[in-house]
């Protein structure tokens, strides 16, 4: 195997080839003329009129890493390349990659929209939490008042509230009580069940009622 070069030294090496056609791009070290090698090309690169490979290099650069092999195309000349966090020179020689501006500003949007992201959940997690907890307790208060007021049970109603209220509950029990009579049994269910679905609600009927 000849040395393995950067994605630059290819770059450079299309932009002096005598004639080119094209470039084909094969993931791995591999010889495209060997049957017997898993072969899978993965990018096939052709310049312009004018020998200028537009923006296609700089996009595979910033998205597809590992190693590769290059096949210029009519020469077959065969050249080995790398394109990680690590790449190795000459087979031999170390050298860290270091990040352009765009990548590091990419990597660092990344980050951010996932920390975000996380966030998200763990807001929408606590809204619902204590959306439930409202509810369950809507529920109970309204289930006991249905009880003391209207004769408890699901059968007929038979007892009709009056809208001021009775001494022979307290405030919370008495307003509840009001709500029940102006509105009826099934619109209060009604609107504890939208509660519940809706909590964001909440917030609206509060001012509207401050």
């Amino acid at each position: 195997m000849n040395g393995i070069f950067t994605i630059d030294y290819v770059k450079k090496r299309a932009e002096m080839a005598g004639k080119l056609t094209k470039i084909d791009i094969y993931s791995g070290f591999v010889n495209p003329g060997n049957r017997q090698q898993n072969v899978v090309k993965i990018q096939e690169i052709r310049p312009d009129g004018n020998r200028d490979f537009s923006n296609v290099w700089e996009f595979f650069q910033n998205t597809t890493f590992g190693d590769f092999t290059a096949v210029f195309l009519p020469s077959k000349e065969i050249i080995y390349f790398s394109n990680k966090t690590e790449q190795i020179l000459n087979g031999n020689e170390n050298m860290n990659f270091i990040p352009n501006e765009e990548q590091v500003n990419a990597q660092v949007q990344r980050i951010l929209e996932i920390e975000r992201l996380k966030n998200k959940v763990a807001e929408l997690e606590m809204e619902r939490e204590n959306a439930d907890d409202i509810s369950s307790k809507f529920g109970t208060a309204i289930t006991i008042l249905i009880d003391k007021v209207l004769g408890g049970g699901s059968g007929a109603v038979n007892v009709e509230p009056v809208l001021n209220g009775s001494e022979n509950l307290n405030e919370t029990e008495n307003a509840l009580a009001i709500i029940v009579a102006a509105f009826g049994e099934q619109w209060v269910v009604n609107f504890a069940n939208k509660v519940q679905r809706e909590p964001q609600i909440v917030p609206q009927i509060k001012n509207f009622f401050s």
